[in-house]
């Protein structure tokens, strides 16, 4: 979970994101992504040949400056570790893009009676960025309300009050898969897809979905 961290916004107006219509958001989060990931992977693609290591983009700053284009609720600016949004909203990224391990959102928790905050925070944003069936760039982003999400809660505290090893929560995104469900041992969810963002044919970036209300997770029977 994210604490409060120290700020690092030094201007004198609140970010721009926060005055935005979705439209112009959205159209800011295609050039954020062509930019800072598609422009990347290719540089990468470059010292990969030479030098032999992964290619694999780290989308973790990423993801933050996204989820606050399509929610229009700006960050802290923060230095380290702090929240993730101001809000006090989670962000959790994936990529197994140029990667060899498969991803996981992982929930982190310090001491097990912090564990019930996650229930808490007003957003789960949940990011993956793989690949579509076509070999292109795929971005995909589920949002969860945890305090009113009864699916999520439950696969929660199944797995809270199982015989567990770690404080670390685990969900399993589909990776490469044309399907919303993300497992894990205490239960797999159907999450609800809110927003899709695809590359196409010309290497520039496309919304495919955009749906910012916010829908509840299915539970999964094995």
């Amino acid at each position: 979970m994210s604490k409060l961290g120290k700020s690092n916004w030094k201007q004198s107006y609140d970010p721009l994101v926060t005055t935005m219509p979705l439209e112009k958001r959205i159209e800011l989060a295609k050039e954020l992504i062509e930019e800072m990931f598609l422009n990347q992977r290719k540089s990468w693609g470059k010292w990969k040949n030479i030098s032999g290591q992964s290619d694999q983009v780290d989308s973790g700053y990423l993801a933050q400056h996204l989820i606050s284009l399509i929610s229009g609720i700006a960050g802290q600016g923060l230095r380290g570790k702090g929240l993730d949004l101001s809000d006090g909203s989670e962000i959790k990224s994936a990529c197994c893009v140029g990667g060899i391990d498969i991803p996981r959102w992982n929930f982190n928790f310090t001491k097990d009676e912090h564990m019930s905050d996650l229930l808490k925070v007003p957003r789960i944003y949940m990011v993956l960025f793989d690949e579509n069936s076509k070999e292109k760039l795929r971005v995909r982003i589920w949002i969860i309300d945890p305090s009113n999400d009864k699916a999520f809660s439950q696969v929660f505290d199944n797995w809270r009050k199982s015989n567990r090893k770690s404080r670390n929560f685990q969900l399993h995104p589909p990776v490469n898969k044309d399907s919303n469900i993300t497992t894990n041992r205490s239960g797999n969810l159907e999450l609800p897809l809110n927003f899709q963002f695809e590359e196409n044919s010309l290497g520039k970036m496309e919304i495919v979905l955009m749906n910012d209300k916010i829908l509840s997770a299915s539970l999964i029977t094995r």
